[in-house]
């Protein structure tokens, strides 16, 4: 049996989106990446042309050629800090939800066993699909857009090498590392 306590804070956010990014939704993240950069980097270096080309442009041009600017030089700048910008929205939305950032993890033989204050879920090991492993968390993929972070430092009962051989003997999957 392990107990683990973990608490969802910006490490554990950030732990959770570079597993999205990088294995579970790698190609949605690369599209809005190539996205955001493409068309932010378009828009920019029009706007900049035009503003350079026609220095005698009119108010109303000018106007344009600089609101493609506001516009676009965000676009370019969320495009080169994607995945930070989706580990800050995560976590924004976790804190807007009114849920408790705290978990009280027990694993055992036959169910994990999550805690938070005012609420108790079971979770059968049937239902993940995937386990990946960072730096400091694990994460557990129970479906395209939801898992379970487990901090390697929270263990209060067993040890992270431990867990990976626990998870690998009863989910009989390898636990995939992400750096």
């Amino acid at each position: 049996m392990f107990e683990n306590f973990t608490q969802y804070d910006r490490d554990a956010v950030w732990a959770m989106t570079l597993v999205f990014t990088k294995e579970i939704q790698k190609k949605s993240y690369l599209g809005r990446k190539c996205f955001y950069m493409g068309a932010g980097l378009w828009g920019t270096v029009c706007g900049l042309l035009l503003l350079a080309v026609f220095s005698r442009l009119e108010t109303a041009e000018r106007a344009l050629c600089i609101a493609a600017l506001v516009v676009c030089v965000p676009s370019l700048l969320k495009g080169l800090f994607l995945r930070r910008f989706m580990a800050w929205s995560s976590r924004r939305v976790l804190r807007r939800s009114g849920e408790a950032l705290e978990r009280h993890f027990t694993f055992s033989e036959e169910s994990c066993l999550c805690n938070r204050p005012g609420m108790e879920t079971v979770y059968q090991y049937e239902t993940v699909r995937n386990v990946y492993e960072t730096e400091t968390h694990f994460m557990l993929q129970l479906d395209k857009r939801s898992g379970i972070i487990v901090d390697k430092n929270g263990f209060s009962h067993g040890t992270p090498e431990g867990f990976r051989d626990f998870l690998e003997r009863k989910l009989k999957k390898p636990v995939v590392l992400v750096d």
